[in-house]
């Protein structure tokens, strides 16, 4: 997601599969109000001055703040010997509701690593979403403020942390991977808690300029296979692919992961390895596209990941793209002893597997040299089918969409519906910097959808996937329940805005009808366009 405050500095994080680490910095003189869900969790990052308190105030409810329980089991808000006593407070505070699915900002400076991570853990074990808001405001104008308090914080501490909080802006993945990030400044706006669980629609749409005149292609993203595990086998996920193609779903796409990744489920929940699952489904299907959205790069070497997407190529008769991305799941690389590295290395990282790949695709054995990789001989056969595949870039961030424009064959984006405008508008802004006609790079978006045919049925498919103790109205917003036809209205507008092709997680994925519900809105939308 990417929300902003005045002045409006842009911080990519998000929605799954690929959000989490920040990029980017673009200026856009207008702001953004976040909006966050009704059982989000958000922590407020800022120094003494920087306007937090004030923001939070705005809120209706909600508001755990440090300040108010110090002054509650002190002497005042200042009483630091009351400090870990308050601090109990607020846990106990969080706790609470966060265990009941209320909405829960934590007003503090969000310094104290300790007890961050004391609430990021009780977010994380009640399967709550989680909100970064920091606040990106000058030294000199908390000091300001500051000053002018009745009880003013001592100045050096005021430059402390603000010089605390600068490191994290630089690198918000640092304080939660998982964390959705919104960049506030000078008077950020007030943001607001989602209540509507149905996206609204519009039945008419009309193309912009700038939209390319080609389908919509629509696929099917298999994440959450838990209900796939039956005898110790998981052939559902392989009888869903071929369902899926069997119902007009154009591709099938499968993430790369080495543990199930917070946002879908449990870390030990199932995840397979991607190219081996969609080597078993290019047996029992005819035509349908095949791709990983997306292989980290920090996860494989060139060559050895060539072969293996080549020979799914070969072996499924040419369906194969592939997708790439930086990585953002550090603790994933952590437990496997890779080596993570920063923003700037990965994207060197991502630039040069490109580069590599199209020359192990490519014709002749030339070496190929870059700063990650060093490669004497590329002799790669077979080739792929087509001589080469489209590569397909996952990211949000402003210098990742600068890469997909000048090396990719696409780009895509998990962005929320309302922020695709400007993600497709930057990744545009790319392509003409580059001279690349627009007509050669894909635009794809990933979402996770529940369809019934009606609002009874919808009901029903709620009530089923609604975990004990979550709200249904945060399921319905986070999974973007509708009927087929408001789905219908959906994928027009994504279409006319210059999306190119969804990728669609089933929410109720393996519950009895989830493909042929699926199918009938690929249908419906088929017919729509006529």
């Amino acid at each position: 997601m990417v929300v902003t405050g005045e002045y409006g500095r842009r911080v990519p994080a998000g929605h799954h599969p690929d959000p989490y680490h920040r990029e980017g910095d673009e200026e856009d003189p207008t702001p953004v109000t976040p909006t966050f869900e009704p059982d989000a969790l958000v922590l407020v990052v800022g120094a003494a001055g920087s306007g937090k308190s004030t923001w939070a105030s705005s809120f209706d409810n909600g508001v755990v703040s440090t300040d108010a329980c110090r002054a509650l089991v002190g002497e005042n808000q200042r009483d630091m010997r009351a400090s870990a006593a308050a601090f109990e407070l607020v846990a106990a505070a969080v706790a609470s509701r966060l265990g009941r699915g209320l909405f829960t900002l934590v007003d503090s400076t969000g310094l104290d690593i300790e007890q961050r991570e004391r609430w990021l853990s009780l977010a994380r074990e009640h399967g709550r979403p989680i909100h970064l808001a920091m606040f990106d405001v000058p030294a000199a104008v908390c000091r300001e403020r500051n000053r002018n308090r009745p009880d003013p914080v001592p100045r050096r501490v005021v430059d402390t942390q603000v010089a605390a909080v600068r490191d994290l802006l630089a690198d918000p993945a640092s304080i939660a991977p998982d964390a959705h990030v919104t960049v506030l400044r000078t008077r950020p706006e007030r943001a607001t808690v989602a209540a509507s669980a149905t996206p609204t629609s519009d039945p008419s749409f009309e193309r912009p300029a700038h939209a390319v005149d080609r389908p919509l292609r629509i696929g099917l993203h298999l994440s959450d296979i838990r209900r796939a595990e039956r005898d110790g086998s998981f052939g559902d996920v392989v009888e869903w692919a071929r369902l899926a193609e069997e119902v007009g779903v154009d591709a099938v796409w499968l993430m790369d992961h080495l543990v199930q990744i917070p946002q879908v489920g449990r870390r030990w929940d199932p995840i397979l390895e991607p190219t081996t699952t969609l080597a078993a489904i290019s047996t029992v299907t005819r035509s349908l596209g095949l791709g990983v959205l997306v292989s980290p790069v920090t996860f494989h070497e060139p060559a050895t990941l060539a072969k293996r997407l080549t020979t799914l190529d070969v072996v499924s008769g040419g369906r194969v793209s592939a997708g790439l991305g930086l990585g953002w799941f550090e603790a994933e690389h952590d437990g496997a002893g890779l080596r993570f590295g920063p923003p700037a290395a990965r994207r060197q990282r991502l630039r040069d597997m490109i580069g590599a790949l199209r020359a192990l695709w490519g014709p002749g054995s030339k070496p190929f040299e870059s700063t990650s990789f060093s490669l004497p001989d590329t002799t790669s056969y077979p080739r792929p089918v087509r001589g080469s595949m489209p590569i397909v870039v996952g990211g949000n961030g402003s210098r990742t969409l600068r890469i997909a424009a000048e090396l990719a064959d696409g780009a895509n984006l998990t962005a929320k519906t309302a922020d695709l405008p400007e993600r497709i508008a930057v990744f545009e802004r790319h392509l003409a910097d580059l001279g690349v006609e627009r007509r050669d790079r894909t635009v794809s978006h990933l979402s996770t959808v529940l369809a019934a045919d009606d609002a009874g049925r919808l009901d029903h498919a709620l009530d089923r996937i609604t975990p004990p103790r979550r709200s249904r109205a945060t399921i319905a917003a986070a999974v973007n329940a509708a009927t087929t036809d408001q789905h219908v209205a959906r994928l027009q507008h994504l279409h006319s805005i210059g999306v190119d092709e969804v990728m669609l997680a089933v929410a109720d994925l393996g519950e009895p009808g989830s493909i042929e519900r699926l199918g009938a809105v690929v249908a419906a939308y088929r017919a729509s366009e006529g």
